[in-house]
């Protein structure tokens, strides 16, 4: 059988500030169109007073839905973990994370963990 090769492009650690979501945006953009998928691993905010609000999660997801390839996106320790309260920050990622691929049609196999479906 002739193997094909799945290309996939991997970001993360953005956005950290107004500027580099603007430059996440041209990011998405400039994705070259053999992309298959995008992963994002996380780390959506850098820890401050101002952050882990349900604001910082809803505006990267509203940017990442931008993406014309299909984007999955796990949650880093600044998502989740480092925030002062954790289950403010879980229930954030949920409602604006989880299936986050479902904004796009695509053939892509998806499996999940059953405890942990983040």
């Amino acid at each position: 059988p002739t193997l094909t090769p799945i290309i996939f492009y991997v970001m993360g650690d953005v956005p950290y500030s107004a500027e580099e979501s603007k430059q996440l945006t041209t990011q998405l953009s400039d994705i070259p169109d053999d992309a298959r998928f995008i992963v994002h691993v996380g780390d959506i905010q850098e820890l401050s007073g101002k952050n882990c609000t349900e604001n910082a999660y809803a505006e990267v997801s509203q940017i990442l839905r931008t993406s014309p390839h299909p984007t999955f996106i796990v949650p880093g320790d600044n998502d989740i973990l480092d925030c002062p309260n954790t289950n403010d920050a879980l229930g954030y990622w949920k409602e604006h994370f989880s299936e986050f691929e479902d904004n796009w049609q695509h053939s892509l196999p998806v499996k999940r963990q059953n405890q942990r479906k983040e």
